[in-house]
């Protein structure tokens, strides 16, 4: 008799301690009672590992987990770099693999200032990343930039080489190697 009083009392002991304290009830907060819930007609079973119509992931997330919860790997619509920073890495100042200049353009898109203080207009602008082989179109295209102008581009982050020339194709001014990170801005002056 004294072993079966021991054992109600450390099954009661063990039942008090596993629900929550400070007056919620295993009802409340399912989660923190070991899947224990009383059933309740108007909420569904909260803990039983069902997600009845009557709960929702914001009422019984033990039983409606988010359809793509963060840590899944992909950043989601309903996540952010500040909500789930394991799946969102665009914030971050990282242009990741997974990013481009289109999706993440904090991260991946620089921002450039051409400056003219060269005496002349300048016909022909070009920007190439380091590794291409030709120097790409002409940035300008039918404008020009008059001497003591400025334009601003916009592009993808990495190692950029830069050329300006006058009337005729004529060089004036070029730059090679210049490593831009994203989400930042940079000025280029052409003397």
């Amino acid at each position: 008799m004294t072993r079966l009083v021991n054992l109600v009392l450390a099954v009661s002991a063990l039942s008090l301690t596993a629900c929550p304290s400070g007056g919620s009830s295993c009802e409340d907060d399912p989660d923190s009672c070991g899947g224990t819930t009383t059933p309740d007609a108007s909420h569904g079973t909260c803990g039983d590992h069902v997600c009845q119509s009557s709960e929702s992931t914001a009422t019984c997330p033990g039983d409606c987990p988010p359809v793509n919860p963060c840590g899944n790997g992909t950043c989601d619509s309903n996540e952010t770099h500040a909500s789930c920073p394991a799946d969102c890495k665009c914030g971050d100042g990282v242009c990741e693999s997974s990013e481009t200049a289109s999706s993440c353009p904090m991260d991946c898109e620089t921002t450039i200032d051409v400056i003219n203080r060269s005496g002349v207009v300048v016909y022909y602008l070009y920007a190439w990343s380091c590794t291409a082989t030709t120097k790409g179109a002409d940035i300008l295209g039918n404008s020009t930039l008059a001497n003591g102008g400025e334009i601003t581009l916009t592009g993808p982050a990495g190692c950029w080489d830069f050329e300006a020339d006058a009337s005729g194709g004529s060089y004036l001014y070029s730059s090679a190697n210049n490593m831009l990170a994203g989400g930042q801005s940079y000025t280029w002056t052409v003397y």
